[in-house]
């Protein structure tokens, strides 16, 4: 309802939205961000439309002092944490966030996810798990293009491996594909994953 509502004020669609506009609504989102846990709901559409508003991170002068200032919910997590669409929209909203976090912030998301959603494909969750919908988690591992490379082709192999699996496959190669692209969204050269990989992965798939 709130996105229909901005859009009739703003008179279109949120997909011709600017810049200015984008990061207006989100600087009124921040000064509320404690409001998140009002309900449910709340936290949803925070998150969709936060996200939404400060993709892809990096584009206006203030973005970096916005990101480090929604640094801290990271540790947080998601409030409403039974319901799986708020975790859907918490990892699709630091997936829209990558390319304005540093690299520290892209190890330390890793190093949280990386040792769950090995125990995902694994099978072996446990109740000491806390995060759930690993999906689009997924989705958002294979983003963080500042992440080491070697650590990039243990998930490319993960992922490639993946797309073999029938409840996995759908999403196994976006995430293979983001990992070994050639040009990265927002990453330097350096940090793309080496050709002799990329071509392995290929040859694997055709």
């Amino acid at each position: 309802y709130l996105s229909r509502r901005l859009e009739e004020l703003i008179g279109v669609p949120r997909t011709a939205w600017r810049l200015v506009e984008l990061r207006r609504i989100a600087d009124y989102l921040l000064r509320g961000v404690r409001r998140r846990r009002r309900s449910e709901k709340h936290e949803l559409t925070f998150y969709h439309l936060l996200g939404f508003c400060l993709r892809p991170g990096v584009g206006d002068s203030f973005d970096e002092w916005r990101i480090s200032h929604m640094w801290s919910l990271f540790s947080e997590g998601v409030h409403f944490h039974q319901r799986l669409e708020n975790w859907d929209a918490w990892w699709i909203y630091w997936r829209r966030l990558a390319g304005g976090l540093n690299p520290k912030q892209h190890s330390i998301i890793y190093e949280g996810l990386s040792p769950w959603l090995n125990r995902v494909v694994s099978d072996s969750v446990s109740k000491k798990d806390k995060f759930k919908q690993p999906n689009e988690a997924f989705r958002l591992l294979a983003s963080l293009e500042h992440i080491p490379k070697d650590k990039k082709v243990v998930w490319g192999d993960r992922f490639l491996e993946m797309s073999t699996m029938p409840q996995y496959a759908q999403f196994a190669l976006w995430c293979l594909a983001r990992i070994g692209a050639r040009e990265l969204v927002y990453g330097g050269a350096e940090e793309v994953v080496p050709p002799s990989i990329a071509e392995r992965w290929l040859d694997e798939l055709i």
